[in-house]
């Protein structure tokens, strides 16, 4: 309740003239009765959100003079309210002033004290996040992971914080196969493409390939769902998945001579090759259809509603300052951010890209340009919003990543390595079983998490029901599986 100066004047006993008068008396009367009391003192304390009784009077001997007295303050206390700002005669220093509202029961009047430090702190420019003494750590979070962006890496964090939260993660139904780890291969969530849940329960996390649809995802993910995303510089990205996904291998069959990935370029229609991992898959991971992709006005708009669904999109040449960046968002720890780099390109680019190349690649990947230069713009100006203290903590960040890639890949005799407690995070050790999940491949992993989540919700059905019909049935493929 806001705090009131005046109650209506009507009220005679809580007017300012009454007020006054009722001051002037009790002053008389304390000069008068001085030598018989010890002291009278009001104490206020505004730095307690629940504070201490709102005045503490000393009395002396215990008269009736004293008692008249206690009750004539009550009066003061209990008649009127208002803005206070007492000073302390005793010490010649005035006191802080505060702003006192009420909180009015059947019982009792409470005064109540503004708990500044409960206000929530709001960035400029998209990224808003609490206190330390409200922070609250989100839990239920949407990882968009982008084909060839750093995103294996990211959803190893989102997977091994999911396990040691406890949470539920969107997953495949299937275990084995051909591109079981895909959520939708080249298509976006649906309820009847992943691992159900046990009554009464919801889902947690989502972080495996999927396209994006604001609509599908929020069928199946809570209403609070901070929503996080990933891209790469468009160039880097198209050289890394020409090569990664076969691409110029293909291309250059048959070709003994010349530039390929240039006469690609210069007319890539004249090509019979599938293009999906190449052309603009950035953005139609994040839900551009790929025959929108010359439909400019499309483009625009759609970045602009990606940019009302999304908390944060993470910049993998930027990584380090990204992970941060979401640890703050999403008011995690320092220790649920930590990574070992996963399925990155450990080969050199087969090839190179000419300067008229990257021109044309721009006209061809317009889409992914335009996705990146958009969030590019946005992640620069949250990085320059959040000043010195972001790059502080990056710079702490790396070098506690580097002291657990030195314990987890055994250069450390130690069984555990302490971190202690920092003004961005809470003290943490890592153990062997972390850089186990740390270290360990997706498709492995995935394997173990999706063959529990069956199980956990096999056992969750009534006997009446075993074994679980067969439109929920855990499937038993076993053909190859892919990346």
């Amino acid at each position: 309740m806001p705090a009131l100066s005046w109650l209506p004047k009507t009220q005679l006993l809580r007017s300012k003239p009454f007020l006054v008068c009722v001051v002037l008396v009790l002053l008389g009367l304390l000069l008068v009765h001085s030598s018989r009391r010890k002291a009278v003192l009001v104490e206020w304390t505004p730095e307690y959100s629940q504070p201490r009784s709102g005045r503490h009077v000393a009395l002396g001997n215990g008269s009736a003079f004293d008692i008249l007295l206690t009750n004539a303050f009550d009066v003061i206390f209990n008649a009127t309210r208002l803005n206070i700002d007492l000073e302390n005669k005793t010490h010649g220093k005035p006191e802080a002033k505060i702003n006192v509202s009420f909180e009015t029961s059947p019982e009792k009047t409470r005064i109540l004290t503004k708990n500044v430090s409960q206000e929530e702190v709001s960035k400029p420019g998209g990224l808003k996040y609490e206190t330390s003494s409200q922070c609250t750590k989100q839990i239920n979070v949407s990882f968009l992971k982008v084909h060839k962006a750093g995103s294996t890496t990211v959803m190893n964090i989102f997977l091994r914080f999911a396990i040691s939260h406890n949470l539920n993660l969107v997953l495949p139904r299937n275990s084995r196969g051909y591109g079981f780890n895909y959520l939708g291969y080249g298509k976006t969530v649906s309820s009847d493409r992943i691992v159900p849940l046990p009554p009464n329960e919801r889902y947690n996390i989502l972080c495996n390939h999927v396209v994006y649809n604001k609509e599908k995802f929020r069928e199946i993910l809570p209403p609070n769902t901070s929503y996080i995303g990933i891209i790469r510089e468009p160039v880097s990205h198209f050289i890394s998945a020409a090569t990664y996904y076969g691409f110029y291998k293909r291309l250059s069959i048959n070709k003994t001579q010349g530039h390929v990935m240039g006469d690609f370029l210069r007319d890539p229609s004249a090509h019979a090759i599938s293009t999906s991992f190449v052309r603009n898959r950035m953005s139609f991971d994040f839900g551009i259809p790929d025959s929108e992709f010359e439909n400019e006005t499309f483009i625009g708009t759609y970045i602009k509603e990606l940019d009302k669904d999304f908390a944060l999109v993470l910049i993998m040449e930027r990584f380090p300052e990204s992970l941060v960046l979401m640890r703050r968002k999403l008011c995690w720890s320092t220790k649920d951010i930590l990574y070992v780099p996963l399925n990155a390109l450990r080969s050199k680019p087969e090839f190179q890209l000419t300067d008229e190349d990257i021109h044309r690649l721009r006209d061809w990947n317009g889409a992914d340009f335009r996705l990146y230069d958009y969030f590019k713009i946005k992640f620069d100006q949250l990085v320059k919003q959040e000043g010195n203290d972001l790059q502080e903590e990056v710079k702490s960040f790396l070098e506690i990543k580097k002291t657990v890639a030195e314990f987890c890949f055994g250069e450390s005799s130690d069984f555990n390595a302490s971190f202690p407690a920092s003004k961005w995070s809470a003290g943490f050790n890592v153990t062997l079983e972390d850089c186990d999940l740390m270290t360990e491949d997706e498709l492995p992993l995935l394997r173990n998490l999706i063959d529990e989540a069956w199980e956990k919700y096999q056992k969750s059905q009534p006997l009446s029901t075993s074994p679980v019909s067969s439109s929920i049935a855990m499937p038993t493929t076993t053909a190859a599986s892919t990346k």
